[in-house]
């Protein structure tokens, strides 16, 4: 191929000439970052490659006696998702040899049976991925009649990865590995996949079905330290809502906010909320709803949205909504914050100096409602690595040993002889005080250890 004539009057650089340019460029792109506030993240994620190695070498350990249990839990939850699917959708419906519907057939049924806005995936050809079957979900333009086919759908979706997680062998060690991608998600979460070999799983999405095979080495026992209600005391602070940085402060706050959605009820008791379920959706309970209802109207979901996911009838969602701004009106307040945030200057900044610039059209509400929920996700996730960084740092004087990280929790193993000792030394790491406008957010975290990853009860000191 001929040479570019542009390139025809460059002079030829010796060795040290194009060193030299190469550090230049590179120092200028620096300057460039730490000029829009970039830098120091980008050099923070770079530091989180050690632990993000350590735990994709060191594995979990995994009780193969419990993998037949676990396999039988899995699959008769599949087959009653199958049957619930062929219910709704008895003509069509295909299932191959994997647990969830055929591809072909479920996106037939999806784009041409409903109707559903259709998608396409890396091959320009309509998608049922897993994450297209999400955006279907969050889509309030997507039919209702729909809305049950997706997320059986979804539902298969996860069961399926937890069979062939069971499925696939375990590494020369008998362990499971993952590889975990630092910073892989624009809200700086990691991600993770099967690891360099081909094996293993995805460990972040390991369902309670079979977090029970995943057991502590001899010696140790499984430690997971989790941000209590951790999104949501975010948006408290993020917003300035007194009333809600109390109610985290108080200790429950899906039970304080329950009261406020559903007045009605103030006066039942905290087992009453608990154990009573919401008429319009007889599998959760109100307090069951309260989560849900305060993750959307934090986030901006319109009454629409908020009646889809909630399975609540609109005129249920509007009340429910009105109730918790008119409480609450800093909430709707940070929204439109945002929203002139990013129309004005086409960024976004973190409480912990994470940047986010915003490259689409930010007056439409997708782009407005991507954002607020952002600053809470990222916020959380680099408090998370700052805790996950300093048990790193000390892995060998403290005898333990990291396996996961998972957005707003770390498990890790310590020696159960030791237990109580090392704990009063990991403790005052939570100690992350984030300045947040006049106020501090210092995330309150919630402890549990157990010998398997899902039988952790609660420990106290």
């Amino acid at each position: 191929m001929p040479t570019p004539p542009i390139f025809d009057a460059l002079p030829e650089l010796s060795d040290a000439a194009y060193n030299a340019l190469d550090i230049l460029v590179t120092a200028r792109v620096a300057e460039k970052m730490a000029g829009e506030g970039g830098l120091a993240p980008s050099l923070f994620d770079q530091a989180l490659l050690g632990p993000s190695i350590t735990c994709s070498l060191r594995g979990m350990r995994v009780d193969h006696g419990r993998v037949p249990a676990a396999m039988a839990s899995i699959q008769r939850e599949a087959s009653t998702a199958q049957e619930a699917l062929l219910a709704l959708v008895p003509a069509g419906l295909k299932f191959g040899k994997s647990w969830k519907p055929s591809p072909q057939a479920l996106a037939t049924i999806l784009y041409q049976g409903f109707r559903v806005r259709t998608r396409l995936g890396k091959t320009d050809s309509p998608s049922v991925a897993k994450d297209i079957l999400t955006e279907i979900l969050e889509d309030p333009k997507t039919p209702e009649v729909a809305m049950p086919v997706v997320e059986l759908a979804l539902q298969l979706s996860r069961l399926e990865e937890d069979r062939k997680a069971l499925e696939k062998p375990a590494g020369p060690d008998g362990r499971i590995h993952s590889s975990f991608m630092v910073s892989s998600a624009i809200s700086g979460r990691w991600g993770s996949r099967k690891d360099a070999f081909g094996q293993g799983m995805n460990l972040h999405s390991a369902s309670p079905f079979i977090r029970g095979i995943f057991i502590a080495d001899p010696g140790y026992i499984l430690v997971s330290m989790d941000q209590c209600q951790a999104e949501s005391n975010c948006v408290a602070y993020l917003s300035g809502s007194e009333w809600y940085i109390k109610a985290h402060a108080a200790g429950n706050v899906h039970m304080e906010a329950a009261k406020i959605f559903f007045p009605e009820h103030a006066d039942k008791s905290k087992t009453w909320i608990k154990e009573t379920m919401h008429p319009s959706n007889p599998g959760t309970s109100y307090y069951q709803m309260s989560k849900k209802l305060q993750h959307g109207n934090n986030y901006c979901q319109t009454p629409n949205g908020i009646a889809r996911h909630a399975h609540i009838p609109q005129i249920e969602a509007r009340r429910v909504q009105n109730n918790y701004f008119r409480n609450m009106p800093e909430v709707p307040a940070y929204h439109r914050w945002v929203a002139e945030e990013i129309r004005s200057k086409r960024m976004l900044v973190s409480p912990l100096g994470r940047v986010r610039q915003v490259l689409g059209r930010t007056w439409e509400q997708t782009t407005v409602r991507e954002l607020v929920s952002w600053q809470p996700q990222s916020c959380i996730s680099d408090i998370t690595k700052i805790f996950l960084w300093r048990l790193w740092r000390r892995e060998l004087d403290l005898g333990i040993q990291i396996l996961l990280e998972h957005h707003d929790s770390v498990l890790f193993q310590v020696p159960e002889a030791k237990l109580h000792v090392v704990m009063t030394q990991i403790m005052p790491m939570t100690d992350i005080p984030i300045p947040i406008g006049p106020r501090v957010l210092n995330s309150r975290w919630e402890v549990k250890v157990g010998h398997d990853w899902e039988g952790m009860q609660e420990w106290t000191p």
